[in-house]
């Protein structure tokens, strides 16, 4: 099957056919399922979300990782599938001219027919294309640069699973899975069970949370679905749920382990073909009538919150398993995750860090080559890897090289941790750079802007200063020594809070200390770490601490408003000249905006 004396590497390509809006990258794994690169085309084209063919992404990982061309055997394809209005034409018709008289439905039956997962779990079919059709572009681009690979494909909502399941630490579990649309699919409920996932029951498209979110969106004002969607959980408590919740009830419905949604308020059902992707949102407005924005936000997360829960609830009841992971971008909302957490059934939740597109590579690659490994007499197991710095890194060089090319002022700091630590404690901004950047939507100290959590007017004026609107606090790292007396009901080991995926409710001593990363309702977003974790970034932390007696620093994304985290020393040092802020750190060299103000525009 491939030559012995080579390493055989496992290559997943996010590669959306049809959806621009959604995020492409890369994911590069050995043959023991192990991470060796991944990241999303947004950070090295600097267009977010983007979803062209990452070809950016795919010459990075060859220049940092060093690998063979050769050594790639295998290319993976999370698919999105090509049949799009072939399908939306006959589950119409079939729904809007036969009535369901007929069972199963069309739409089912063509679904299990081409996009099945099942269709990609024989071997001899994974071997060769699938029927996966690519443009030439692009098949030309793997075929000439991958010569030894085959190109395969996975379906998109198994790829959302896998990719939670197979990075979470658990043999057996309930896996949950809920977007927009993918392969006809909005959610799909599974079970994962030493190194097999299977299926117990899915939702069809159009009934979608992840449409009635994006369409939510839209009503607040904001853009629709990945972009947007954190800032209507955020605008929430500022409304009162009470007042649109028996609308929103009529809106989405949950139906034993499926979604239903009234279709009718998202698309236009009386064209020939509905056009689920192009979903506009004047219909729900016009239901919800006269109100405000706050109070459709707080009356939508609610109705999501409920939906979800009950879902979740009705999973665990059939399967008997406790633990949930969680996938698809869906679980991109922090509350929602937390009230699953809550469930007096739920033992633990893991959320997969790349919870929406952006991890669809990853997670095709793992589940592939769970089925390879089968098909060879073995079993690839879960795994957590710990923090997700797969991305790429600089060396001291690089990064000096940089900061004299870019004519930046700088100094070398002998004792980093202690210095960047004193600069905090005297309220300045430390936009922090170092290491591999972190993979998914998050960051998680890499390639983040560090701040006092003690200011409660921080979240508007440093918005202000990255030309942000955000409507969520700014979320707070704590050193996992001290998260039980800032965070109530958290676990000795979260490991959904080592990734900023859930939100907890804060104690009367972390709303005290750290007031600018509590929300309006309570709740914070925290980043629990350890010094195994990230050794630099954990030492300003207990720094800080030694100096103020608090655990907790402001973490936010080090990049502007509209642009994607910073990924090279170029972009750090540009974004740190836009925003003005007082300080960047990269590795151990020291910049200070006051030295450099020649450079700012």
């Amino acid at each position: 099957m491939y030559i012995k004396s080579m390493k055989r590497y496992i290559l997943g390509i996010n590669l959306p056919i049809k959806a621009k809006c959604h995020e492409s990258g890369v994911a590069l794994i050995d043959d023991d399922g192990n991470v060796v690169f991944a990241a999303a085309e947004e950070r090295f084209s600097r267009k977010k979300l983007d979803g062209d063919f990452p070809e950016l992404s795919i010459k990075k990982m060859l220049e940092f990782t060093g690998i063979k061309k050769e050594e790639v055997f295998y290319v993976v394809i999370p698919a999105i599938n090509n049949f799009g209005k072939f399908f939306r034409f006959a589950e119409f018709i079939y729904r809007e001219r036969l009535g369901y008289l007929l069972k199963p439905s069309a739409y089912k039956v063509f679904y299990k027919l081409f996009l099945s997962e099942k269709n990609v779990s024989k071997i001899k079919d994974q071997e060769g294309e699938g029927g996966f059709k690519m443009k030439f572009f692009w098949k030309t681009f793997i075929k000439q640069n991958f010569p030894n690979a085959k190109i395969v494909k996975v379906d998109h909502h198994m790829s959302h699973a896998s990719g939670a399941y197979f990075t979470s630490p658990w043999e057996e579990s309930l896996i949950i899975t809920s977007d927009g649309a993918g392969n006809l699919l909005s959610s799909v409920v599974a079970v994962g069970k030493a190194g097999k996932i299977k299926n117990i029951d899915k939702t069809f498209v159009p009934h979608s949370a992840g449409v009635f979110w994006g369409s939510v969106t839209k009503v607040c004002g904001f853009k629709s679905g990945t972009r947007h969607g954190g800032k209507v959980t955020g605008l929430a408590a500022s409304g009162d749920s009470s007042r649109l919740i028996d609308k929103f009830r009529q809106v989405i419905k949950c139906d034993g382990l499926r979604l239903k949604t009234k279709e009718e308020l998202f698309f236009d059902n009386t064209k020939l073909i509905p056009d689920w992707g192009n979903y506009e949102p004047d219909r729900l407005k016009n239901f919800l009538g006269e109100t405000t924005r706050e109070d459709v936000a707080a009356g939508a997360q609610k109705r999501l919150e409920e939906v979800l829960v009950e879902l979740t609830s009705n999973a665990i009841n059939k399967t008997g398993l406790k633990k949930v992971v969680l996938s698809g971008g869906v679980f991109a909302n922090v509350l929602l995750n937390q009230k699953i957490f809550q469930l007096p059934e739920v033992e633990d939740v893991y959320v997969f860090p790349a919870m929406s597109d952006g991890g669809l590579a990853l997670g095709a690659a793992l589940y592939f080559l769970s089925v390879l490994k089968i098909k060879e007499g073995r079993r690839l197991l879960p795994k957590n890897f710990g923090m997700v710095y797969f991305g790429p890194s600089y060396s001291k060089k690089e990064v000096e090289e940089s900061l004299k090319t870019n004519k930046v002022l700088y100094k070398k700091m002998t004792d980093s941790a202690k210095e960047i630590a004193k600069l905090i404690y005297d309220n300045k901004i430390v936009a922090f750079y170092s290491g591999r950047m972190e993979y998914g939507p998050r960051a998680l100290g890499n390639r983040s802007i560090i701040y006092a959590p003690i200011d409660p007017t921080a979240n508007d004026w440093l918005n202000k200063k990255l030309n942000r609107s955000e409507f969520m606090p700014f979320a707070p790292a704590t050193m996992a020594e001290h998260t039980k007396e800032n965070y109530i009901g958290i676990q000795n080991d979260p490991l959904a809070a080592k990734y900023m995926t859930i939100t907890y409710n804060c104690t009367d001593k972390m709303k005290k200390e750290a007031p600018a990363c509590v929300h309006l309702d309570g709740t914070a977003r925290p980043q629990v770490i350890k010094r195994e974790d990230n050794p630099y970034y954990y030492d300003i932390i207990n720094e800080y601490y030694k100096l103020s007696g608090i655990p907790t620093l402001i973490n936010t994304s080090f990049n502007m408003h509209e642009e994607p985290i910073v990924a090279s020393p170029e972009d750090a040092i540009r974004a740190f000249l836009d925003s003005g802020i007082d300080y960047l750190v990269m590795e151990n060299y020291l910049c200070n905006i006051e030295d450099n103000k020649h450079l700012v525009k």
